[in-house]
């Protein structure tokens, strides 16, 4: 059993700092608050509540008018956001976790395949740590002291992300000469410190880097963002991540030795960011599941919720503190002997605390506890099956709408096809190529005439406005479906018009793009344009170097497939990905030696190494391999022995 605390001197490891990094591109929830903000110029509160809105079954939260919200402050019509507000962010990422009463050898299952952008060199490296008795195996990055993702002789853990809201952003008032900003207690003076910044072959940059009570003043880091507030506000960050006593990068240690559902959550006390949902397997036949995280606690009477910056100098804005630690989300051994997580909402209807009101849509959750369900007694093969599966939930929910409006479209013979689809997206086949190129014309569409020239930074596939937008009564001025009508004619567009227009655009779209006529459209394959493309860093962005070290491979998958593979809908080539599955895994409890592992590369980045993108092929056909505790002899191919070198005397 680990127990104890933390010594009052113990300090977190300062070279983890990628840990900030990791926890930036998964919780950006600020990009949030600041898009609401920007398209408040455009749109009403309704409109805006329409446009991000709530998860499935759940209430909107009524938005403050923004022109009273920040008293005296120019902020709303002049207020847009910097052009990269739409980057994606947090495209998702599964684990589950079922009982022995599910499996065929009578011992839990554990998959994980987190999914995050995909790179050569690969994120992630498969390695083995031997601690005494005890063997590490799974996926570390270069230079952590630990496993971040595995198992031990007697437990596996699998993450994905939570996304809670752990970041809101404050809009403070400068006082007099601007070195000081407004509190509930009067003007106070702003935190400073000068940091310097070595450039290559230039001289070094100073930088004055300025705090409020609630954070760091990211405008001062923005000129774009600081161009777009009036002279005397700036805009700071609070965020769970920066505080002081962040001890995150201690937990990797103890959670890789922990023995039991105690120890596992005795060692994810010091987890602070990004909160994830963790699912835990153990040999004994428990499966488990915990949510760590430090989440704010905000007043009732915060208007904004952590939905749009809040005024800094208002105390009702202020947190109050964060969650227990015994009230975090947390399973332990369920019934029905299944733990399933895919971004979606985690929390039961009486769960008492707020965690986010930005959950992913439940299609890959939904999905996967189906699959659960109908396949099983399980194995190692049957996960791996799900881990590649490719069926489109988010076609299934919008497809059918799709077809009822497309009323007035010729090709009949193309919509007959597209209804008689099995919705797989399969690289081989037309459908997935077709129904993508339609729903991302159908979202311009609907969506561009209202926002001018901020849509492109909002061209993603906007599923759950979508189905709102579609599933209304057609025509309906009073509902969602006003939003088929083009703003920018005299007419009254129906939806009906909007959809045909989308289809007639998308199908001319790719004939450019193939190069071949529409009525060829049989010929056509997903795998034609949808292509996943890992990028190396920096050498991508070198035109004559990009196709020697980055790599690209047709594909299957697609949008929310359990199996994420989600075209860029703004992107110049709208079809490839570059964010998916950066490590797949399942463990067997019964014997943790027949565990499978992949990651998308290979294990060396050197770009001359056979083993660069060895990987990469079974990765693409859901394969996998095994790492022994105890490898024979010939199957080490090379042994590295790293000797740390002597420190240089001190000149006398």
């Amino acid at each position: 059993m680990l127990t104890g605390t933390r010594p009052e001197s113990w300090t977190p490891i300062d070279s983890l700092g990628w840990l900030k990094v990791m926890a930036l591109d998964l919780g950006g929830n600020f990009w949030m608050e600041l898009a609401r903000l920007d398209l408040a110029a455009l749109l009403d509160s309704e409109q805006l509540t329409e446009f991000f809105p709530p998860y499935p079954g759940e209430a909107a939260h009524e938005l403050p008018d923004i022109s009273q919200l920040y008293e005296g402050l120019e902020i709303s019509a002049a207020m847009s956001a910097p052009q990269d507000i739409g980057k994606p962010r947090g495209l998702g990422s599964n684990n589950w976790v079922i009982s022995g009463a599910l499996s065929k050898s009578g011992k839990p299952l554990l998959a994980n395949d987190p999914h995050l952008a995909l790179t050569t060199p690969s994120l992630w490296y498969l390695a083995h740590l031997k601690i005494g008795d005890e063997d590490i195996i799974g996926a570390t990055m270069p230079g952590l002291p630990f496993i971040v993702l595995g198992r031990n002789n007697r437990m596996a853990w699998g993450f994905t992300n939570v996304n809670p809201d752990v970041q809101d952003l404050y809009i403070e008032k400068l006082v007099g000469d601007g070195s000081r900003y407004l509190t509930p207690s009067g003007p106070q003076s702003f935190i400073t410190r000068d940091e310097v910044i070595l450039v290559k072959d230039a001289d070094p940059v100073s930088i004055i880097v300025r705090e409020t009570r609630h954070g760091p003043v990211i405008s001062d880091a923005r000129s774009d963002l600081a161009e777009r507030l009036p002279k005397d506000a700036v805009i700071a960050l609070a965020w769970t991540a920066l505080d002081e006593n962040d001890t995150t990068a201690s937990m990797g240690l103890d959670l890789t030795q922990a023995q039991d559902f105690p120890d596992f959550l005795n060692a994810l006390q010091y987890y602070i960011a990004p909160m994830q949902n963790i699912v835990y397997a153990d040999v004994d036949g428990h499966i488990g599941y915990f949510a760590p995280g430090r989440v704010p606690v905000r007043l009732p009477e915060n208007r904004t919720q952590g939905l749009l910056p809040a005024p800094g100098w208002l105390a009702d804005y202020d947190w109050q503190g964060t969650l227990p630690y015994s009230e975090l989300p947390k399973k332990y051994d369920p019934e029905d002997g299944v733990i399933a997580t895919a971004n979606e909402k985690i929390t039961p209807p009486d769960y008492p605390h707020y965690l986010t009101s930005e959950w992913a849509m439940p299609y890959r959750g939904d999905r996967i506890r189906a699959l659960i369900a109908e396949t099983g007694p399980h194995d190692l093969d049957s996960m791996s099956r799900i881990q590649m599966d490719i069926r489109s939930s988010l076609a299934a929910d919008l497809l059918p709408l799709m077809l009822d409006h497309a009323t007035g479209a010729t090709h009949r013979d193309l919509l007959d096809a597209l209804g008689q689809w099995n919705l797989e997206m399969a690289a081989d086949r037309p459908e997935p190529l077709i129904f993508t190129a339609w729903h991302r014309a159908l979202v311009k569409q609907i969506i561009a005439d209202e926002l001018g020239s901020r849509f492109p930074r909002y061209w993603s596939p906007k599923a759950g406005f979508l189905r709102a937008v579609l599933g209304d009564a057609p025509d309906d001025a009073a509902n969602g479906a006003r939003w088929c009508d083009d703003v920018g004619t005299t007419a009254l567009e129906s939806c009906a018009e909007t959809v045909t227009m989308a289809l007639d655009e998308a199908l001319k779209d790719l004939a450019q793009r193939l190069d071949r006529p529409i009525k060829s459209w049989r010929d056509w394959r997903w795998g034609d344009l949808h292509q996943v493309v890992q990028d190396h860093r920096p050498f991508s962005q070198v035109p004559f170097l990009a196709p020697f070290f980055e790599k690209r491979a047709p594909a299957g998958g697609g949008t929310d497939t359990v199996n994420v593979a989600g075209p860029r809908f703004a992107a110049d080539d709208p079809f490839t990905y570059g964010h998916g599955a950066s490590y797949r895994v399942v463990y067997d409890l019964s014997d943790l030696e027949r565990s499978r592992y992949i990651i998308p590369t290979g294990q060396s980045g050197i770009v001359f190494s056979k083993h660069y993108h060895d990987m990469m092929p079974l990765w693409l056909k859901g394969q996998s391999i095994s790492i022994a505790s105890n490898p024979r002899a010939d199957a080490i191919a090379a042994t590295l022995i790293l000797v740390p070198r002597s420190p240089k005397p001190p000149k006398s």
